[in-house]
C-alpha cells in the first residue's frame, strides 16, 4: 500500500524519478545479516510547494547516547536497543501534495504499469525523515503524557513518575531506552507494534551493535568499540596488520608541516579515509582526534603526502583496534560535570591559529571530546587558552542543560 500504479500521469504533473539501491546489512561480528533491497525516489527533482513543504528533521547527538550510557550505569537504569524496520513507509502522504514517481527501468506493475502515486513516503523524499520524526514524536508524547521533549536535545524523551525512571533516544529509527522499570518498557513496545505493526518493530534486548559500534554491557560497565569497523577500512584502503607493528602514534611530528597541494588529486581516496577516520574518532576514539581534525583542512587540496599521513592514523587504530572507550559506574550517585582543555599556540606554520583541545567526563566517564582549529589568531598563549576554554565551556553548558 505504498503506491497505486499507473499507466500515465496528467500533463504538467512533476514526476518524481526513482532507483533501486542495494546493500549489505550486517551483524556486531561482521557476519552477514540480510541482502537488503530498496526502492528510493531521487528527491531532488521534487519541486517545492508542489511535492513538499517542511524538510528538516533532528538527528541525536552521539554525546547524548554517551551521556545516556553514564546515566545508566549512575542509576542503575537498564539499557534496551529497539529497531523499526522501513521506518519512513510508515507515515502516510500529506493529502496538500500528488506525488507521482517513474519506476525505475526492468520494473513495472502487473498491467504493465511505468508510473505510480504515492500513499506513503519513500526513501529519499525530501519530506520523508521529518514526516516519519513527527509521527514516531507524536506516538511518544500520546504513550505516556508524562514523557517530556529535552530543550537541549530534540530526540530525547523523559517520563518520570514515582520511582519509575524512563528515558528515550530516538537516532532516527533506532531507540537507545534506559529505564529501570522492564514491564514499562515492555508496554511501550506492545503499544508501538500496535501502532506501525508487529513486523516493523523489533525489540533487540540489550545494545550490542549501535552505530557501527560494538556495545557490551556489564553490571559495572559499558564499552564502545569499532574494531570491526576499523578492520573494515583496512579492507577497504589495502592496509593489513603486518604494515602496522611499527606505529605507535596518530601522527609524525613532520606531519604538522604539511602544505597544500596546487589542487586535488583525484587518483586518490583522500576524501573517503578521512570520512571514516572522523566517524570513529567522532564515536569512540579520541586518541586520533586532533590528527583527523588537522587532515580534514586539506580536503580540497590534497596529493600523496597528505594521503600516506590519513594512512598513518588507520595503520595506528589497526593496531590498537582492540582498545575500548570505557564507561564505569561511579561510587557515588551525585552527578559530576568535569572539563579539561588545552590549545597549541600558533601551531600552524600557515597562517599561526591555534588549535583548541578538550574532553568532557560526567560522572567520570568520557562524553564529548573536541580538536578544532581556532578562528582567529590569537596574540599570546593565554589568549589562545581562553578561547579553548569559552569553547570548552559552551559544550559543559549544553551537557548540564542536557542532564538537567
Amino acid at each position: 500500500e505504498t503506491f497505486e500504479f499507473m499507466h500515465s500521469v496528467h500533463a504538467g504533473a512533476n514526476i518524481t524519478k526513482t532507483k533501486t539501491v542495494y546493500d549489505l546489512k550486517t551483524l556486531g561480528d561482521g557476519s552477514i545479516d540480510k541482502y537488503k533491497c530498496r526502492l528510493v525516489a531521487k528527491g531532488f527533482s521534487q519541486q517545492h510547494g508542489d511535492d513538499f513543504d517542511e524538510t528538516w528533521a533532528p538527528v541525536s547527538q552521539l554525546l547524548s547516547m554517551r551521556a545516556l550510557c553514564s546515566l545508566a550505569l549512575t542509576h542503575d537504569l537498564q539499557l534496551h536497543h529497539m529497531d523499526v524496520s522501513t521506518a519512513f513507509l510508515a507515515s502516510k502522504i500529506d493529502e496538500r501534495f500528488n506525488i507521482y514517481v517513474e519506476l525505475p527501468e526492468r520494473f513495472s506493475g502487473p498491467g504493465g504499469e511505468r508510473y505510480a502515486k504515492l500513499r506513503k513516503r519513500l526513501y529519499g523524499l525530501k519530506q520523508a525523515a521529518h514526516d516519519w520524526f513527527n509521527l514516531q514524536e507524536k506516538f511518544i508524547m500520546d504513550f505516556d503524557s508524562s514523557f517530556v521533549k529535552s530543550k537541549s536535545e530534540p530526540c530525547m524523551y523523559t517520563s518520570k513518575v514515582g520511582d519509575r525512571v524512563c528515558v528515550i533516544l530516538v537516532y532516527v529509527d533506532d531507540y537507545l531506552i534506559a529505564c529501570n522499570d522492564d514491564e514499562y518498557v515492555n508496554q511501550f513496545l506492545g503499544k508501538f507494534k500496535e501502532f506501525l505493526g508487529a513486523q516493523k518493530v523489533k525489540h533487540l534486548g540489550t545494545p550490542k551493535n549501535l552505530l557501527q559500534m560494538n556495545v557490551d554491557v556489564q553490571k559495572e560497565s559499558i564499552e564502545l568499540s569499532q574494531k570491526k569497523h576499523i578492520e573494515k577500512c583496512a579492507e577497504k584502503f589495502g592496509l593489513k596488520d603486518a604494515d602496522c607493528s611499527r606505529v605507535i602514534t596518530p601522527m609524525e611530528e613532520g606531519d604538522k608541516s604539511l602544505k597544500k597541494a596546487a589542487a586535488p588529486d583525484p587518483s586518490l581516496p583522500y576524501r573517503e579515509i578521512v570520512g571514516s577516520l572522523l566517524w570513529i574518532a567522532r564515536c569512540t576514539r579520541p586518541d586520533i582526534a586532533h590528527a583527523v581534525a588537522y587532515l580534514g583542512q586539506f580536503s580540497c587540496n590534497y596529493d600523496s603526502s597528505h594521503f600516506n599521513a590519513a594512512k598513518r592514523v588507520l595503520k595506528y587504530l589497526i593496531r590498537t583496534k582492540d582498545l575500548c572507550l570505557t564507561f564505569r559506574k561511579p561510587s557515588s550517585k551525585k552527578t559530576t560535570i568535569r572539563v579539561f582543555n588545552d590549545a597549541d599556540w600558533a601551531s600552524d606554520r600557515t597562517d599561526r591559529k591555534s588549535m583548541s583541545g578538550g574532553i568532557l567526563y560526567v560522572n567520570g566517564s568520557p562524553v564529548n571530546w573536541l580538536s578544532k582549529r581556532q578562528t582567529t589568531v590569537a596574540l599570546s598563549s593565554t589568549e589562545s587558552e581562553v578561547y579553548a576554554m569559552s569553547v570548552a565551556c559552551t559544550d559543559a553548558l549544553h551537557v548540564w542543560s542536557l542532564l538537567s
